[in-house]
């Protein structure tokens, strides 16, 4: 009886085990995010600064990246803490997908918005191993005055227009079907040396369920040797 248990255990073991998969990095997830031109949903979201060097952070960026099983999510503020007036850097993006490495940009964006104004536009991704090119993307830029009072150590007093802008690419536009398990990066030298980077899925469940596995083997060929020894040690052969 106790054999059949384990034969059993060890047979679903084996075919759960490959469709047990958790995201390892929580924050990583654009579950709430809505690519409509309103950016409230990003409040809270990992947010990352971005500066030149030799700027001591004057001019900076706040970029983030999320993703899910269907979408890239990115997220461009030109002029998070004032300082200066900007349009949205529309080239530069660079996504690194595991070991691949494909371009982005932004395409039509509008260069004349007011403050007040919100626009749509598409987004290009170059694949630099399969040499293809898709424009599938979606993204939004809207454009709003904010005047600063008095110069601090990060802006200047004056009243500057900002750009920020909000984007979704399908994962399909990098010719894969899933991006779980892989190491995303995201890098833009135009707006600074930092990169933002998304872990990939843990591979802690497959371990607990391999193990899980490996131990019903081992009990069900320690029950067999153990009847073998049983049986030869009272004279049956």
């Amino acid at each position: 009886m106790k054999k059949i248990i384990v034969l059993i255990t060890c047979f679903f073991g084996f075919f759960l085990l490959p469709i047990v998969v958790v995201h390892a990095d929580s924050i990583s997830s654009g579950s709430g995010i809505l690519i409509d031109g309103k950016f409230d949903d990003w409040s809270g979201k990992p947010m990352t600064d971005f500066y030149e060097e030799g700027t001591n952070g004057n001019v900076t960026y706040k970029l983030s990246m999320l993703s899910d099983d269907q979408y890239l999510y990115l997220y461009v503020n030109m002029i998070p803490y004032g300082g200066h007036q900007s349009g949205l850097q529309t080239a530069g993006y660079v996504i690194t997908i595991g070991n691949k490495k494909y371009d982005i940009s932004f395409l039509n964006v509008p260069g004349n918005l007011s403050a007040g104004q919100t626009a749509s536009f598409s987004a290009g991704v170059w694949d630099e191993t399969s040499y293809t090119y898709k424009t599938n993307g979606v993204g939004y830029v809207n454009a709003y005055s904010e005047t600063f009072p008095a110069d601090t150590s990060l802006y200047r007093k004056g009243t500057y227009t900002n750009s920020v802008a909000e984007v979704k690419i399908p994962i399909t536009d990098f010719n894969l079907s899933t991006i779980s398990g892989q190491s995303i990066t995201l890098a833009n030298s135009n707006l600074g040396y930092q990169h933002i980077t998304i872990e990939g899925t843990s591979t802690g469940p497959y371990i607990i369920v391999g193990i899980g596995f490996l131990l019903a083997l081992f009990g069900f060929f320690g029950i067999t040797y153990k009847k073998k020894n049983n049986h030869e040690k009272i004279g049956f052969h």
